[in-house]
């Protein structure tokens, strides 16, 4: 009788904490797409990381929200990652697709970008950045010696008798 009811017990305590559990998952989750709207991507991942890490490994959901605030911070290998983890589990999601998709352009545009740059400072001569340094460091001592300048004018003005008196009659 008594191993009966602590059988029971014991059924009943493990669908308290699966239901405890689901329960923070759907808070966590839904915490996480809170922050994607505010547009709080760190706060998202922590979000999606601890349900992940720490709940439900395979909860399709929250990869595809820690997809989306990965794709937002420009962690596109992460976010890839994940997605290829997601679409396992559930390949005709649409949704998961379509982010893949998105972030695969991401990516494309991202080397065009690098490529376009390195071009376009291979393709520009060194004397090019040399008089680019000279003419920030003319300016700089340019900007330096009008300072200066002013301040001898403002000491000179200082020294002169009509300066002195000037601010001599205001004091008396």
């Amino acid at each position: 009788m008594h191993t009966k009811a602590l059988h029971t017990l014991e059924k009943q305590q493990e669908g308290a904490a699966n239901e405890a559990k689901n329960l923070k998952v759907q808070c966590l989750s839904n915490k996480a797409a809170c922050h994607l709207n505010l547009e709080q991507y760190k706060e998202a991942l922590k979000c999606c990381d601890q349900v992940l890490d720490e709940l439900d490994v395979n909860n399709v959901k929250v990869m595809y929200r820690k997809a989306r605030a990965l794709n937002h911070l420009k962690e596109y290998d992460a976010a890839l990652s994940v997605l290829g983890k997601a679409i396992c589990i559930e390949p005709e999601n649409k949704s998961l697709i379509t982010l893949k998709r998105k972030t695969e352009r991401a990516v494309q545009q991202e080397e065009k970008k690098q490529e376009k740059l390195f071009r376009g400072e291979s393709k520009r001569p060194v004397s090019h950045m040399f008089n680019q340094q000279t003419k920030e460091c003319f300016n700089n001592w340019k900007h330096k010696m009008k300072h200066c300048m002013n301040q001898r004018k403002q000491r000179k003005q200082w020294l002169t008798v009509p300066f002195v008196m000037r601010n001599w009659k205001k004091s008396n």
